[in-house]
C-alpha cells in the first residue's frame, strides 16, 4: 500500500456509488427466522459464501450459505446447548469449516465447532470457563495444522486466554492474560510469515487501552505495543499482515478525536496511525471490524456512520472510498471474482439486514488454502471459472494439478518451488494469487 492515510468520502447514502465507478448491489435480504446479516463471510471451495449471523428460530444465531447470485441455504440454527452468537468461520483445504460461538454450550462459556459444506455440525470443545470464555474472535489454521484462537474472558485470571485445538478436538490453553500484558482479547490471531502469531487485546497493558502482542506456537507472549489513547484505544478487530510484511488493524476508540483509528504496526511493535475517525461525520467512526487488503493493495473496512448507519471506507494512495449502508456493516471479504462482499445487520426488505456486493473495478484472482505448505504437500486453490485450466505454477515452477470444479483446483507444491505468487492459467487468462504463497522448509 502506498501513501496510506488519505480518507475521502466518495459515495452517498445507501451506497449510491455509480458516479464514482463503484457498483453496489444487494444480493440477499434476510427475514429474521433465517438469521441476519451482522456476521462475517468466508468463501468456500465451491465458490459460494458461507456466513454467520444472529437471530434464527431460537435467537441464538445461524450458519448459512449464499451464492454470489443470491441463492440462500440455511445450514445450521444454534439452539443454545450447541452454542450461541457464532463468530467468523474459517475454511480448511478439505472444505470443512471451523468456528466458535461466544456463548452457549453446556457451561454457557462458548464452544468450538466444525461444519461440513453440507451442514453436518460437530461440537469439538465445550468451554469450561476456567479454560476460557467468550471466544469472540475468528480462529486460524496454523502451519502445523492445528487451530488457534482467543477468548475474551475466563482462564486463570478471568481476563481471557489464547488456545490451541486440533481438528479432532484436543484442546490446550496456551496463555492466560493477566492485565499488565493485556486483557480481554476480542480479536482473533494471525500467523505471520515468520511463524509467530500476532494479535490485539482490547484492554489492559500499561495504560489500560489495550495492546498488540506476539505469541509463539509454544505460548511465549511478548507485548509489542501498549496503546495510550492518542495512538488508539480498544483494538477489537483481528490484525492482518499486509503485502509489505507489516500488520494493519483498527481501534474502536482513541485516536486524535477518540472515535477510533486505523493503524499499521511493524513486527517489532512500532505503530503508525493511518487515519483517525471523527464523530458524527459521513466518513463514519468506531471501527469494530478488521480491515482487508484487496488486490490493489488498498485497505478496506467498515465503521459506524451517521444515525446508526454503516460506512465502508478505503485507505489508499491519495484516495478513499466510503459507502453508507442501512446499518453498521460487518467484516468485509474479497472473493476470487474480485468483488468485495459484506453483510449489513439491519434494513433491507425484511429489516433484518442484507448481503451486498461491491465492485471496485478489480479483476479475478486465485487464493491458496493453506497460504503456506512444504514441497510435496497437496493444497487447494480457489478461483472463478477454473474449468479448463491448462497449468499451475508456484513462483514460476510448474506443478501437478487437478481441476476439481470451476471454483477449485487441487495442486501439489512442486520440487524447486520458492515463496511467491501462485498462478493458474486458463484459456481466457492467467490468474495470480492474492497473497504470496510461502514454501515451508
Amino acid at each position: 500500500m502506498k501513501n496510506a492515510g488519505s480518507l475521502k468520502l466518495v459515495c452517498g447514502l445507501f451506497g449510491a456509488c455509480a458516479a464514482y465507478g463503484q457498483t453496489f448491489a444487494v444480493i440477499y435480504n434476510f427475514s429474521g427466522s433465517n438469521g441476519d446479516g451482522s456476521g462475517a463471510l468466508v468463501q468456500g471451495l465451491d465458490g459460494a459464501l458461507y456466513g454467520v449471523g444472529g437471530g434464527g428460530a431460537s435467537g441464538d444465531g445461524v450458519i448459512y450459505k449464499v451464492t454470489t447470485s443470491g441463492d440462500f441455504t440455511l445450514l445450521h440454527t444454534f439452539r443454545g446447548s450447541d452454542g450461541s452468537s457464532p463468530g467468523a468461520l474459517m475454511v480448511t483445504p478439505t472444505g470443512t469449516f471451523y468456528g466458535t460461538s461466544a456463548s452457549g454450550g453446556s457451561n454457557n462459556c462458548g464452544t468450538v465447532f466444525s461444519l461440513t459444506p453440507k451442514g453436518t455440525f460437530t461440537i469439538l470443545h465445550d468451554f469450561l470457563c476456567s479454560d476460557g470464555s467468550s471466544p469472540n474472535g475468528n480462529m486460524i489454521r496454523a502451519n502445523n495444522g492445528n487451530f488457534y484462537g482467543t477468548t475474551y474472558g475466563g482462564g486463570l485470571n478471568n481476563l481471557g486466554t489464547i488456545f490451541e485445538i486440533s481438528k479432532s478436538g484436543t484442546f490446550a490453553t496456551l496463555y492466560n492474560f493477566s492485565g499488565k500484558d493485556g486483557q480481554n482479547p476480542w480479536a482473533g490471531l494471525v500467523q505471520a510469515a515468520n511463524g509467530d502469531f500476532y494479535g490485539a487485546a482490547s484492554g489492559g497493558g500499561l495504560y489500560g487501552s489495550g495492546t498488540v502482542f506476539k505469541v509463539t506456537p509454544a505460548g511465549v507472549l511478548t507485548t509489542l505495543h501498549d496503546f495510550e489513547g492518542p495512538d488508539g484505544a480498544t483494538p477489537v478487530g483481528t490484525l492482518i499482515q499486509g503485502s509489505n510484511g507489516q500488520m494493519f488493524g483498527t481501534t474502536q476508540g482513541g485516536g486524535a478525536s477518540n472515535a477510533g483509528s486505523v493503524f499499521e504496526v511493524t513486527l517489532q511493535g512500532f505503530v503508525t496511525t493511518l487515519h483517525s475517525f471523527v464523530f458524527n461525520t459521513a466518513a463514519g467512526y468506531w471501527p469494530s471490524c478488521p480491515v482487508i487488503q484487496a488486490t490493489n493493495a488498498d485497505l478496506y473496512g467498515s465503521v459506524t456512520g451517521d444515525y446508526g448507519s454503516g460506512a465502508m471506507f478505503e485507505i489508499g494512495p491519495g484516495e478513499a472510498f466510503t459507502s453508507i449502508q442501512y446499518a453498521e456493516s460487518g467484516p468485509l471479504v474479497q472473493a476470487t471474482d474480485g468483488l468485495v462482499y459484506g453483510g449489513v445487520g439491519g434494513g433491507g426488505t425484511g429489516n433484518q439486514g442484507t448481503i451486498f456486493s461491491m465492485s471496485l473495478g478489480l479483476g479475478p484472482f486465485v487464493k491458496t488454502l493453506p497460504a503456506a505448505a512444504a514441497v510435496g504437500s497437496t493444497i487447494s486453490i480457489l478461483g472463478t471459472n477454473l474449468t479448463g485450466a491448462t497449468g499451475v505454477t508456484f513462483n514460476g515452477i510448474p506443478a501437478e494439478f487437478r481441476v476439481i470444479s470451476g471454483s477449485s483446483i487441487s495442486a501439489i507444491v512442486p520440487s524447486g518451488a520458492s515463496s511467491g505468487s501462485v498462478q493458474v492459467f486458463t484459456p481466457q487468462q492467467a490468474l495470480a494469487s492474492n497473497l504470496s504463497f510461502q514454501v515451508l522448509p
